[in-house]
């Protein structure tokens, strides 16, 4: 992957549980960083049972190789360019794991 196709900063948030006084778990987020990435949108179509048309948009995102990137859970969400997304799945490729993939849909 070359850096030129890294154009853009994606803000990864995690999932994080604390405690509050009362004892209660409050789930949260806390942003574990901000990676540079690649992006690619492609629309997605599906069908419901109605037989109407559902039209989505998934993003191709691809980052370098980080240690925090590679245990990240698919419960956790990016921001890029203002544009909040669930990852969808995630691989490690490239030539000798060079390369983090993930496929996220866009979420409000």
């Amino acid at each position: 992957m070359r850096a030129g196709r890294l154009r853009h900063k994606a803000s990864v948030y995690v999932p994080a549980s604390t405690t509050n006084e009362y004892g209660e778990v409050n789930a949260s987020f806390t942003l574990l960083g901000e990676f540079p990435c690649g992006v690619k949108s492609r629309v997605k179509r599906e069908f419901d049972s109605s037989a109407t048309e559902i039209s989505t948009t998934q993003y191709d995102l691809a980052f370098r190789y980080h240690s925090n990137l590679s245990v990240i859970k698919l419960s956790s969400y990016l921001v890029v360019d203002g544009v909040k997304m669930q990852i969808l799945s995630m691989a490690v490729d490239g030539l000798r794991g060079r390369t983090i993939l993930m496929r996220c849909e866009q979420r409000s």
